[in-house]
């Protein structure tokens, strides 16, 4: 008999329904696991982007009110690069920091050569840019980009009469970046951002779930053993692929609650356990 995906979900948390699935084919009980995981990385994708979506406001908010001050005080009149060559409109060293948290820096001069008195920071050089970035372990992540490749680029301060954040010159082509345009890609960003959330879910959770189903295997192979249950490989599969369900959905619930447990890893594994148990121990004949 076959069991529809919404039935199998509510009965997964009654150990005596692992009896009626156990000795089903392994397709049907990866069909149920597919579309459980399709749901909670719906459920999930649909908070962070819904987060996502609060975060770009509040991104929208400061770029109206503070940008344009920041705009002023960090860019200068002019920046200009030309055969691999920087030079700037602005006395240097030209130094704007936040605490020792983070640095931007600009010195053609060679007098400032790293960033060694920031945990992060943006020095640029006569003939490069350095970005240092400080891990939450400890640990510090240097990258330079050399200006060799550049034969010239021009970067100008906008007119912020007419929304321009800044304008970006180059023998190609230019582009002028305006508040506008910022605004909208805020806008933009949480709106297509959904799908690549839900699609990375979906994908670390079958991963995920794929790897618990056979590291937790011998559990159900000694309750059989030991209980004499007398099923297969395969059975031992399918009521470990429904075990998941309990565990699973209550990490999904809070997580969209925002509930914190302490040690909710090991629960988790004492809940998939249980189940496993109770699921092979209910599939005697």
């Amino acid at each position: 008999m076959k069991i529809g995906f919404w039935k199998s979900l509510v009965q997964s948390f009654n150990p005596k329904f692992y009896k009626e699935i156990a000795k089903q084919s392994f397709g049907r009980s990866f069909k149920y696991l597919i579309l459980f995981l399709l749901l909670v990385s719906l459920l999930i994708g649909g908070k962070f982007t819904i987060a996502l979506k609060g975060g770009m406001q509040k991104a929208e908010q400061w770029i109206n009110e503070n940008l344009p001050e920041k705009i002023k005080e960090y860019l200068p009149e002019q920046m200009e690069i030309k055969n691999g060559e920087l030079s700037v409109s602005v006395e240097q060293p030209f130094i704007k920091s936040e605490n020792k948290e983070f640095a931007f820096v600009i010195d053609t001069t060679g007098q400032i050569t790293s960033l060694d008195n920031y945990k992060n920071g943006l020095l640029i050089t006569k003939t490069k840019m350095i970005l240092k970035q400080t891990k939450p372990t400890g640990g510090v992540e240097i990258k330079e980009q050399d200006f060799a490749e550049i034969e010239s680029l021009t970067i100008r301060r906008g007119d912020e009469t007419r929304g321009e954040i800044a304008e970006f010159i180059s023998p190609q082509k230019s582009f002028i970046l305006t508040y506008d345009l910022l605004n909208r890609w805020a806008r933009k960003l949480w709106q297509i951002a959904f799908l690549p959330i839900f699609i990375f879910l979906f994908i670390y959770f079958l991963i995920a779930k794929f790897l618990q189903l056979f590291l937790f295997s011998p559990v159900s192979l000694i309750t059989n053993t030991l209980a004499k249950v007398e099923l297969q490989y395969k059975d031992l599969l399918n009521i470990g692929v429904y075990a998941l369900t309990p565990a699973t959905f209550l990490a999904t619930l809070f997580l969209l609650f925002n509930v914190v447990i302490p040690a909710f890893g090991l629960i988790y594994i004492l809940i998939y356990s249980a189940f496993l148990v109770l699921g092979v121990l209910n599939s005697r004949d």
